[in-house]
């Protein structure tokens, strides 16, 4: 943060889709999604004492409810203390796996996210379900680690700016109109309440292309959001679609040098991306 802070203009998401003239360098908008409490505890003390803004994304099912532990971290708890059998039955996962075999702990950590990511709402729900019960063959399933509805209150709005993320984190493109709409306005209407502000911002859950579409975005519009983000890789222009924004994606397994690299070759990285994307094998 401290290099970006001299590299770059860090500003707000308004602020970053309305400049309209040529800029002397970087523009930069920081967001984090879902929800998790080191956004508070870890991320918002380090952007005060720089004095940077960021967005906040959260999903608020994850706040309100600590026993609901999200499914893609039920599947990291479960490769991480099992190594074992686990036996699925619904319909699109159902088989016998043994963890301590590679290709099957590779078919859980890849096949299996990416069958529960594409589920709609009812049939998540019943996958993730069953998840849980293997997972609990073998450990106790711990409270999450989102942040508390105090906490999202107590957040500094001068420096903080809360977006929506959706209820429960769904797949939007893969639910029901009626689903989606109320995903999308439950999930405003509760982090409104819990902050006492309005929200503008959105952010699509997982963010890739098969997570969102026209209808989406239309219904992010109906739901009072001014805008959206999404995690296809590109770079803001005057004729970016406001409802779907690109942005870089950062992971923790980024060195410092590849971060700067990154940032710095933002337009060049979003079109390698996109190369790759196009050539790549489907279901790799």
């Amino acid at each position: 943060m401290r290099w970006l802070k001299s590299a770059a203009d860090v500003v707000s998401l308004d602020e970053i889709t309305r400049s309209g003239d040529a800029l002397k360098r970087h523009q930069v908008a920081i967001t984090f999604d879902d929800g998790y409490l080191n956004n508070v505890d870890t991320v918002m003390p380090i952007m005060q004492r720089l004095g940077l803004p960021m967005t906040w994304f959260v999903s608020t099912a994850f706040v309100d409810d600590p026993a609901r532990l999200p499914w893609w971290d039920m599947i990291d708890l479960l490769l991480e203390t099992c190594q074992a059998g686990v036996e699925f039955s619904e319909p699109e996962i159902r088989g016998s796996y043994d963890l301590a075999l590679p290709p099957h702990r590779a078919w859980v950590n890849k096949t299996l996210r990416a069958i529960i990511k594409a589920a709609p709402p009812a049939r998540r729900d019943a996958l993730v379900r069953e998840l849980a019960g293997q997972l609990q063959r073998y450990t106790d399933i711990p409270e999450n680690a989102f942040a508390r509805p105090r906490e999202v209150a107590a957040i500094d709005a001068d420096r903080v700016e809360l977006g929506g993320h959706t209820l429960s984190h769904p797949n939007l493109a893969a639910c029901a109109e009626s689903d989606r709409r109320h995903e999308l306005e439950a999930g405003k209407a509760r982090l409104e309440q819990l902050s006492g502000r309005s929200l503008n911002w959105f952010a699509y859950p997982f963010g890739g292309r098969d997570t969102f579409d026209s209808a989406t975005a239309e219904a992010v519009n109906a739901a009072g959001f001014g805008g959206a983000v999404t995690l296809l890789p590109g770079t803001v222009t005057a004729r970016s679609n406001l409802y779907m924004l690109p942005r870089i994606a950062v992971s923790a397994a980024l060195s410092l040098a590849d971060f700067k690299a990154r940032v710095a070759g933002a337009p060049l990285f979003a079109w390698a991306e996109r190369q790759r994307a196009r050539f790549m094998p489907a279901g790799a």
